[in-house]
């Protein structure tokens, strides 16, 4: 499974998803952005884009690394904040890398990760 970024040509062609953007008055912010690092998975000719979060609290995510902060479970895949990318544009070629640690908990699990994410869009 690999981890990719969202190309600039997302973020520039969806301004009003201030969800998925680090936004100051309508303008993306460079540098660190809310899923940017994303893993993408493809369900019935659908891909999305699964961001990788940093302080997730809900269930509704695949932790890579647990957290001991009060309310939050981890770091890892969120799947609440998923984006269906319908241009294959928008995924950039560029590699984000993360700790080794939390990369070792992704690789391999494509298949549990996919079907995890599968019952949470049904």
């Amino acid at each position: 499974m690999k981890l990719r970024k969202l190309d600039q040509a997302f973020y520039d062609d969806n301004t009003h998803l201030i969800q998925a953007l680090d936004n100051e008055d309508g303008k993306w912010i460079s540098g660190k952005t809310r899923g940017h690092g994303i893993v993408v998975v493809n369900i019935n000719k659908l891909t999305f884009a699964i961001p990788l979060r940093t302080s997730i609290k809900h269930n509704a995510a695949y932790i890579t690394q647990k957290s001991n902060q009060k309310g939050v479970k981890g770091k890892g895949l969120d799947y609440s904040k998923a984006l269906l990318i319908i241009n294959q544009k928008y995924i950039s070629d560029e590699i984000f890398l993360i700790p080794a640690e939390q990369h070792k908990n992704i690789q391999g699990k494509e298949f549990f990760i996919t079907r995890k994410f599968e019952k949470y869009v049904s």
